[in-house]
């Protein structure tokens, strides 16, 4: 009783070494529902991290999103942080990680940049070699104006189906303290997909 279209893909490269991590990430997301469009926003992410001992990690990343039902032309940010992993075993890791950046935006025609700060947590957990569920959230104040800031958040479950076949469920969250006008600040999608590892 319903004509909806979406489409979503993703693609991402990742690569650790004993004292490295790399990662590149990239995707998009769109949808119609009754022949109207109602979702297109596009992520593209690179990390670098150095394990500095055990558990003591710092890192560097850039992140830039774009999102046309909530009129952000782009949002790209760029930050450096300090990590400590509390937990780290084959089956559970749990981390957290904190410092500056930059952030420059663009809403309809207003454009802003700004020094912002960056508080990270992320929590993995191996429940079976078939099951794995994570979440991660992050608070990026601009440090100039406290009114402003952003809340991203995720939660997920992975469970393979096949070798390199995985079937993903997740749920994201993106709060924006100050919009473009007349949009709402929360932004919630969940999603089901295939995940293919090469």
């Amino acid at each position: 009783n319903s004509d909806t279209l979406r489409y979503e893909g993703s693609l991402g490269v990742d690569k650790e070494t004993q004292s490295d991590y790399y990662r590149l990430q990239a995707g998009w997301r769109y949808g119609e529902s009754e022949d109207v469009q109602d979702a297109e926003n596009g992520t593209l992410e690179a990390l670098y991290q150095h394990r500095l001992s055990e558990r003591v990690y710092d890192g560097v990343e850039l992140n830039v999103y774009h999102d046309q039902m909530a009129s952000l032309n782009y949002r790209a940010r760029s930050s450096v942080a300090l990590g400590r992993h509390f937990i780290r075993t084959d089956r559970v890791v749990l981390s957290a990680e904190a410092g500056p950046g930059y952030v420059i935006e663009k809403k309809r025609e207003e454009k802003e940049g700004f020094i912002a700060g960056r508080v990270a947590q992320r929590l993995e957990v191996l429940i079976s070699p078939t099951l794995q569920v994570w979440q991660t959230v992050e608070y990026i104040p601009n440090l100039g104006d406290s009114a402003v800031f952003f809340i991203n958040g995720e939660a997920g479950l992975e469970t393979a189906l096949w070798s390199n076949l995985s079937l993903l469920l997740t749920v994201e969250d993106r709060y924006d303290s100050q919009p473009a006008e007349d949009k709402k600040s929360n932004d919630w999608t969940t999603a089901t997909s295939l995940k293919v590892r090469f």
